[in-house]
């Protein structure tokens, strides 16, 4: 899919950087087995490919205050004013499976939404993976490594429309802390691990995700969500540390992204990064190796809540759970010995 275009054909996926157990005979099938379509068709008031994407998302993240309403969004498709700092183009793609006749009439298979934040006077490209979603019916056909990968090639697609063919290319997600009671995020955190991605210490770059609902003008304050970010550094993904600069860059892609929102938790996050990063070059990754559990024990639920300012939902130093417990039931895992997911 090249830029512009609103369909998938395999012709054009053929550099399609899978990576570890992404890259397996299911996944590819699903290059052949489903098309996707950008939500993009020039309605400003959204057409029938964005209400479908946005209905699905909302249905899953709406609930937990990770959803952006719909004008957010639809500014972002549209409206979005031209930086001399960044080229920034949002995509929202619905993915179906393909018969041949393309998406009219297919069940919705998958949504997808990213952002591509190009600094071309730095050469990075960071991919900010914002929603994904397999439903139900499509779940293990391969559809989730297409969707874990897409954005890299929209990266690669920007970094030649931009003249920067050699830029570095991160993509970066978010994730609940580690919550050993919780299997969905260890399944999802061991489906980031397999796919190359590492984790960034929240001990040094702490994350809260803004309060995307709609709270204004209600009497409501908002509750920033505490999260995680992981990167995978494309072509690199073996790396054990990132260089300052690449961390930066992620860290500078969530702060333009999350400004106008809540500026006072965009500033509180960064100062708190400033002072913890301050000539750390490079920065370690944290892996998922599932012979190595206790790696991501800085991970723990109980270990990044107490980091965090009051204000993006932490205890301001004070416990936050039993982390021995956590440890000794993240190790005991069953999930550790199970193929991963796709």
């Amino acid at each position: 899919m090249s830029d512009g275009d609103d369909s998938s054909s395999a012709d054009s996926d053929a550099r399609m950087p899978f990576y570890g157990h992404d890259d397996n005979p299911r996944s590819r099938a699903a290059l052949r087995e489903f098309c996707w379509r950008e939500a993009r068709d020039g309605n400003r008031a959204g057409g029938p490919e964005f209400w479908r994407a946005y209905a699905a998302l909302d249905g899953e993240f709406g609930p937990r205050g990770e959803l952006e309403v719909p004008a957010d969004l639809l500014w972002e498709l549209y409206e979005r004013p031209a930086d001399p700092r960044w080229d920034i183009t949002y995509h929202l793609i619905n993915f179906y499976p393909d018969d041949g006749a393309g998406s009219e009439g297919a069940p919705l298979a998958a949504v997808r939404d990213c952002y591509v934040m190009a600094q071309p006077a730095a050469n990075v490209i960071v991919l900010f993976l914002s929603h994904a979603l397999v439903t139900q019916h499509f779940r293990r056909t391969g559809l989730g490594a297409l969707i874990r990968t897409l954005p890299a090639l929209l990266g690669q697609q920007a970094a030649i429309r931009l003249g920067i063919p050699d830029a570095d290319i991160l993509l970066m997600a978010e994730m609940d802390p580690i919550d050993p009671a919780t299997e969905a995020t260890l399944i999802r955190m061991k489906a980031y691990g397999g796919s190359g991605f590492s984790f960034l210490p929240p001990q040094w770059l702490p994350y809260a995700q803004p309060d995307f609902s709609e709270w204004h003008g209600t009497g409501r304050t908002p509750v920033p969500v505490p999260l995680v970010l992981v990167t995978r550094w494309v072509g690199h993904e073996g790396a054990t540390a990132l260089p300052a600069r690449l961390a930066w860059a992620l860290y500078d892609s969530v702060d333009e992204l999350h400004r106008p929102a809540t500026p006072e938790d965009t500033a509180a996050r960064r100062e708190f990064a400033e002072r913890t990063l301050a000539g750390r070059d490079p920065v370690p990754l944290i892996a998922v190796d599932p012979a190595r559990p206790e790696l991501l024990e800085p991970l723990l639920k109980s270990n990044v809540l107490p980091l965090l300012p009051r204000r993006l939902s932490g205890t301001e130093g004070e416990p936050a759970g039993d982390r021995a417990a956590e440890m000794r039931a993240l190790q005991a895992w069953a999930g550790w010995g199970k193929p991963g997911p796709a």
